[in-house]
């Protein structure tokens, strides 16, 4: 017999783990708002395994109303809420990239930070292939006015293995910005490209305009070591 919403919520609070691990199969089959709000409560469950049954529900469920609440988490206080979190939002892909779009050209640089460098989690957790909308968005944050938002869309772009991107990378390598930071980014995401334009383009870097710390990565990536 298919139990109701206030039976559940009632088997969410017993002891028995059992209980409410069934409680949470039930929510997940409803798949309504308020049921995902509920799961939603459990995630931060005493039981590692209660929270382990409660992120499988969501991310199987999915959808937008799932992706914002679990970004709104990964800024939780609890380190155990935000990891959770964060698998779920690795795990749904494309319906969280949907949603993160929106924040990568906010005039908050905090968010943009955040924004730009759960995208590449996500691409280096699923191996996406970026959309032309995305791709666009991520070179044009190269040019951040943050370089550590700069910084992460460099990372972003070397996960996702974008040919496209390597005119880009290559012009704020040798910009008037030098960033040693941002340099070695640069440098790690062609590595991570990897193809033959993009070891090409490692060969012909001038050190003349990188950092000491930059060089030191650009030698480790011709002799082939894993950064």
């Amino acid at each position: 017999m298919v139990r109701t919403i206030e039976e559940l919520c009632i088997a969410l609070k017993n002891k028995e783990e059992s209980y409410r691990c069934d409680a949470i199969l039930e929510l997940k089959e409803l798949n309504s708002s308020l049921a995902i709000s509920l799961l939603f409560n459990h995630l931060s469950d005493e039981s590692p395994r209660i929270r382990e049954v409660t992120a499988d529900a969501l991310v199987e469920i999915g959808g937008i109303q799932v992706a914002l609440m679990s970004l709104c988490l990964l800024r939780s206080e609890k380190v155990v809420l935000r990891n959770v979190a964060l698998e779920i939002v690795q795990q749904l892909g494309i319906d969280a990239l949907s949603v993160l779009k929106d924040n990568i050209t906010s005039p908050i640089s905090d968010i943009r930070i955040f924004t730009v460098e759960t995208i590449g989690k996500i691409i280096a957790k699923r191996k996406l292939a970026l959309d032309q909308e995305l791709l666009s968005a991520l070179i044009e944050r190269l040019g951040d006015e943050n370089v550590n938002v700069a910084g992460v869309a460099a990372e972003a772009l070397g996960f996702a293995k974008e040919n496209a991107a390597i005119p880009a990378l290559l012009q704020y390598v040798v910009s008037g910005r030098k960033s040693s930071w941002l340099q070695c980014n640069i440098i790690v995401a062609l590595s991570r490209i990897g193809s033959g334009d993009a070891l090409t383009a490692i060969k012909g870097l001038d050190r003349k305009v990188l950092s000491e710390e930059a060089i030191v990565y650009l030698e480790m990536v011709l002799k082939g070591e894993v950064l």
